[in-house]
């Protein structure tokens, strides 16, 4: 039985594929669903044209666009009846979705993948 749900979301239409799914999923085990973006930035080292506090604004907006999108994602998931939250961290993507998985007990990862044909 499922009782925490995490969806990572990337503000692609491929990855909110996943959604309806989750839903059906949350509302059958009563369970919660953790919506969670990761960011990460990486730049070539010895690029000296990249202004001192770029990497720092840069993060910044993301962090903002996150709570923005993550927030109107999990408003629409109550909207269906189910216990939504969100989270925002920084790093790796594929590292943090596992660490915040591990950290917090989660069930179940929920993510849509790449399909070759139509979906």
């Amino acid at each position: 039985m499922y009782k925490k749900i995490l969806v990572p979301l990337d503000g692609s239409e491929m990855a909110a594929k996943v959604l309806p799914q989750v839903v059906e999923v949350a509302k059958c085990m009563g369970a919660r669903v953790i919506l969670i973006h990761a960011s990460h930035f990486s730049f070539p080292l010895g690029l000296e044209l990249i202004p001192p506090n770029f990497e720092r604004e840069l993060g910044e907006k993301d962090a903002a666009w996150c709570s923005s999108f993550l927030g109107e994602t999990a408003v629409e998931l109550r909207m269906n009846g189910v216990d939504a939250d969100v989270a925002c961290v920084e790093g790796l993507p594929e590292q943090e979705i596992v660490d915040y998985a591990k950290n917090n007990d989660i069930d179940l990862i929920a993510l849509a993948t790449r399909a070759k044909g139509e979906v």
